[in-house]
This record gives structure tokens, sequence and C-alpha cells, in this order.
């Protein structure tokens, strides 16, 4: 017990005050920000790589998910985001597994508690069409071999955390660092 609690307080994910109790932190920030930024900073350049080496049966791959995203978009997403955002998961972990990074993806793990928290949050702002779009426009541009618009789409698709963020802090503020 006290060692999940170290490893929470470290990960900025709770809050511990002796004689006072043990607290949920709030969504930082800093650090959706800086996940964001490492992210972009590592996911681009691998879907710029995966044009060179996504086989059929990866793209088919990335293709059931977004499928399985638009069922549990229609039969409502705030009902079913936890399995749409196990898709998206999926979905990105695709290219690290393509471009055999799993030591990074594995690493990545490590910092994404804040980002994913917001992320659940999100889902209450109706961002399952952009999703699935932002998805399709990768995949399209993987199937045409073009490297930079894989990219950038990617890029792109990861950047929009950061406007949800805006969205979110205004609607949810007490949620909030």
């Amino acid at each position: 017990m006290r060692e999940a609690i170290l490893s929470l307080t470290n990960g900025q994910l709770i809050e511990s005050y002796p004689q006072r109790g043990i607290f949920v932190s709030l969504i930082n920030t800093e650090i959706v920000e800086q996940v964001c930024t490492m992210r972009k900073m590592i996911e681009g350049p691998l879907a710029e790589m995966s044009c060179g080496l996504m086989s059929q049966e990866n793209l088919d791959n990335l293709y059931d998910a977004i499928t399985l995203q638009k069922d549990y978009a229609a039969n409502g997403p705030r009902e079913n985001f936890e399995k749409f955002l196990a898709l998206d998961i999926a979905f990105h972990k695709e290219f690290y597994d393509v471009c055999n990074m799993t030591f990074i993806y594995e690493t990545m793990e490590t910092v994404m508690p804040h980002f994913d928290r917001q992320r659940k949050l999100s889902y209450h702002i109706a961002i399952s069409d952009r999703v699935i779009n932002e998805h399709l426009a990768i995949c399209k541009a993987l199937e045409s071999r073009d490297p930079k618009a894989a990219g950038k789409a990617m890029v792109q698709h990861i950047s929009t955390a950061l406007v949800d963020q805006g969205v979110l802090r205004k609607k949810f503020p007490e949620y909030f660092i």
C-alpha cells in the first residue's frame, strides 16, 4: 500500500498530507502540455517511419479500430468512452509496434496519466467524431505512402488536446490546476 501511495504521489496523481489525508490531484495543465509536446515529437516521426514499414495487416488493424470507434460513438461516446479510449490507445500503439519502439511506448506510458485524465474528461465535449476523422486522415496518408502527410496529420491530431484543454478548463475549472 505504501509503495502504491508513493508511486501515485511521485506521478503527481495524489497529494498526501500527514494527519489530514490523501487527495486526488487536480489535472496539471503544464504536465499535459509537456506530454503533448513529447507525443508530437515522438509520434509525428513514428507516423513518418511507419509509411515504409506499415503492412496491410497493420493498416487493417488501424481501420478496424476506427470502425469500432464509430460504433461506440454512435451508441453514445459518454457511455462507451472507456472502450473508445482503449481503441484510441491501441491505434497509437500500432505505430510504436510497427516501428519496433516498444521501450519508448512503455516509457511514455509512465508520463501519460495526467494526459489520459484530460482525455477522459474530453468525452464530455463530444470529441469522438473529430478523433475518428483525424485517425482517418492519418490512415489515408499511410495508404498513400506519404510520410510528411502522415507525420503532419499525427501532430495535428495530438495537438487538438491543447485546444480541448482550453474548452475543458472553462467547462470544468474545478478539475484543473
